[in-house]
């Protein structure tokens, strides 16, 4: 239990009597306020918001003076701390992500995207399975696919973004895609995409026609949920496995036509994926190693 700064009895009482009342100063005077306790707080809903919650307020720790002095003088309108601000405006727009998949909740065909961008997901054969964090997908191999459509934050050799995805390998294809961002029945220079190669080596693509990479990932055969991250700037590409940064080369992006279109799963109803996937999420900024390592480990339950 907090102390109180000054006797429960004094008027000028400030801090907080056990779990469910507080003390604060107002212009007014001191005023008592019961704390807010969430309805089911240990449910998914609740983890998830957390979860936004822990992540801006560290990317909040990564602005720039500049960038604080801007969010401060738009909270004094509101009486709001800079960070407060950043906070209330982060939550409420999530302005850094492109689509959050949870696949752990879907009605009928469609994942649904959890950002405020509106990109679901349309499911094509997949099952509803246990995931690493609650629910998620499984491909059969065959015919199985997710598909967000296009996704233009992903695109130009300048653009920067980063990749998220738990996945569990279930078969030794030739090539058994994670995901893909391609136009057609094939996996070339000019795509984005990331696979499993025979059982032994992730391997990706990031477009601009220069040549598929091998991952440093090489033990992703073991029927275990992985954490799969591909970060781009604007010159580089970086891949993480289970948090851990594996491979960082040169590497532009492309310009993709409209006619490319994202998928899990599937790279043009060639190369399917066999086994699972849970919580892709896809941030229109770069994420840097100390975010990829914490939403790793966010794996409370397991299959």
């Amino acid at each position: 239990m907090t102390r109180l700064k000054t006797p429960l009895i004094s008027f000028r009482a400030r801090g907080s009597l056990g779990p469910g009342l507080s003390f604060r100063e107002s212009a007014s005077g001191p005023v008592a306020e019961k704390k807010p306790i969430p309805a089911q707080p240990h449910s998914w809903p609740q983890t998830y918001q957390r979860w936004l919650y822990q992540d801006y307020a560290y990317l909040w720790t990564q602005q720039t003076q500049a960038v604080k002095d801007v969010y401060r003088g738009a909270g004094s309108r509101f009486h709001l701390t800079g960070y407060q601000y950043w906070m209330k405006y982060q939550l409420t727009n999530l302005p850094d992500i492109v689509s959050m998949l949870h696949l752990d909740k879907t009605r009928g065909a469609i994942a649904y995207d959890a950002s405020r961008a509106g990109n679901d997901g349309t499911i094509i054969g997949c099952t509803p399975t246990t995931g690493v964090i609650a629910g998620g997908l499984h491909y059969d191999g065959v015919n199985d696919l997710v598909s967000l459509g296009r996704l233009p934050a992903l695109e130009g050799v300048a653009a920067e973004w980063t990749i998220e995805l738990f996945v569990k390998i279930a078969g030794n294809f030739t090539r058994n895609t994670l995901f893909a961002y391609d136009a057609i029945d094939t996996l070339g220079t000019y795509d984005l995409y990331a696979y499993w190669y025979k059982g032994f080596q992730l391997q990706y693509q990031l477009g601009g026609g220069q040549g598929e990479k091998s991952s440093s990932i090489t033990s992703w055969d073991d029927h275990l949920w992985h954490h799969f991250a591909m970060v781009k700037t604007a010159t580089r590409c970086i891949i993480y496995g289970d948090g851990v940064e594996t491979n960082n080369v040169v590497f532009a992006g492309s310009d993709f036509t409209p006619a490319y279109v994202f998928k899990l799963g599937d790279n043009y109803n060639i190369q399917h994926m066999w086994g699972n996937h849970d919580h892709l999420i896809i941030r229109n900024r770069t994420s840097d190693p100390t975010e990829i390592l914490r939403h790793s480990k966010r794996r409370w339950i397991l299959s």
